[in-house]
Parts: structure tokens; C-alpha cells; sequence
């Protein structure tokens, strides 16, 4: 999937979505940021985390995850 470029393609995508990104991870926050655009997505930073915040910050982690996804009877 590196050499490919979907960009173009993220605002053709209609559901609801969310971006987690780790604060220090190494791609930056404003490729993230624009993905999120691109997307009409919600967007959550990690402040302690790098690339893997669900390994770095689980609790934070299932908690935006909580928050965003619908409710279940």
C-alpha cells in the first residue's frame, strides 16, 4: 500500500469514520488532519502516544472508541 496513492479517494467514502493519531508519531499530524478532511471524519489526537496509540493509551483508546461508535441494545 505504500506506493499507492488512495487520497483522491477518501471523500468518495460515505460513512461515518474517526482518525486516531499519536501526537509523535512520525507521520505528522497535518497528514493526519487532512485525511480526517478529506474523510468528514471526527479526529482524536493522543497526546502520549506515537504510532499506536491503542497499545500506548488503551484506556484513552476504548474510550474514543466508546464515544464514537453507536450505542448497542
Amino acid at each position: 500500500m505504500g506506493d499507492h496513492n488512495l487520497r483522491e479517494k477518501l471523500s468518495s467514502i460515505s460513512v461515518p469514520a474517526l482518525v486516531i493519531h499519536g501526537r509523535h508519531d512520525a507521520i505528522s499530524l497535518s497528514s493526519a488532519e487532512k485525511i480526517a478532511r478529506l474523510l468528514g471524519a471526527d479526529m482524536q489526537v493522543f497526546e502520549d502516544s506515537r504510532h499506536v496509540p491503542y497499545v500506548e493509551e488503551p484506556n484513552n483508546f476504548a474510550a474514543a472508541l466508546n464515544a464514537f461508535l453507536p450505542c448497542q441494545p
